[in-house]
Parts: structure tokens; C-alpha cells; sequence
């Protein structure tokens, strides 16, 4: 019932790295382009599921590390049931 979709962002969501490298290299384009790309596409898939009535949740991959996710999930979960009362 809380309509939240969340997203697990690895690291090439935010930084160049062999991925954008590997990419680039097959469609002829360049790092850079392959990461401003792919941030591109996070805020289509963000802006429309938000418009479609959901709410939005990027964890980045750092957040795995010390379960920071846990309370990022958490605060989203408070902020929509505190919306919805």
C-alpha cells in the first residue's frame, strides 16, 4: 500500500568506471556520454514513476556497506505513512 519503488544505484550511477569504459568503447561514444546517460535515465524513471503516483527511493551502493540503506528506507517509509495519516 505505500507505492514506493526503490532503486539500488550502483556505482556507475554516479562515476565513471570500466562499465562506461566497456560501453563507450562498443557504441562509439565516450565515458562521459555513457554516464551522463545513464543519470539521464534515472531521472526519467524517477520523474515517472513519481508522476504515475509512487514514491521514489535511490539508494546508492555506499549505503550497503554500513546498512545506511536500513534507515534510508525507513525515513522514506515515515515521510509517506506521515503524508498518507
Amino acid at each position: 500500500n505505500l507505492h514506493l519503488i526503490i532503486e539500488v544505484m550502483g556505482k556507475q550511477h554516479y562515476d565513471i568506471c570500466s562499465w562506461h569504459h566497456f560501453t563507450a568503447s562498443k557504441k562509439g561514444t565516450t565515458p562521459e556520454d555513457e554516464l551522463a546517460y545513464i543519470q539521464y535515465k534515472d531521472e526519467l524513471k524517477r520523474n515517472y514513476a513519481i508522476e504515475q503516483g509512487y514514491y521514489y527511493l535511490a539508494i546508492p551502493y555506499w549505503a550497503e556497506k554500513d546498512h545506511a540503506y536500513r534507515s534510508l528506507i525507513d525515513s522514506k517509509i515515515h515521510e509517506i505513512l506521515s503524508k498518507n495519516t
